[in-house]
C-alpha cells in the first residue's frame, strides 16, 4: 500500500490497506498508513485520519511524531 501511495495510486492504495486491515485489523502500520492516505486524498480530512492514527495507538502503536504533526 505504501508503494502505491508513493506512486500516487491512491484508489489501489486503499484497497490494499482496507485487505490489510480485515486481514489482521490489529496492525497498527495499516491504520497510521490509512491516516496517510486519507491525508493525501483530503488534506482537510484530519477527523478522519485521526480515527485510524488513534485506533492504530489503541492497537499498541507508537506515538508518531511526523503524522502527529499532520494531525494538527
Amino acid at each position: 500500500a505504501a508503494m502505491e501511495m508513493k506512486q500516487g495510486k491512491l484508489d489501489e492504495g486503499g484497497r490494499t490497506l482496507d485487505l490489510a486491515i480485515s486481514t489482521n485489523p490489529k496492525s497498527p502500520s495499516a491504520y497510521y498508513n490509512s491516516a496517510l492516505l486519507t491525508l493525501q486524498k483530503d488534506a482537510g480530512n484530519t477527523s478522519a485520519a485521526r480515527r485510524y492514527y488513534e485506533t492504530g495507538r489503541a492497537m499498541g502503536g507508537a506515538a508518531d511524531p511526523q503524522l502527529e504533526a499532520l494531525l494538527k
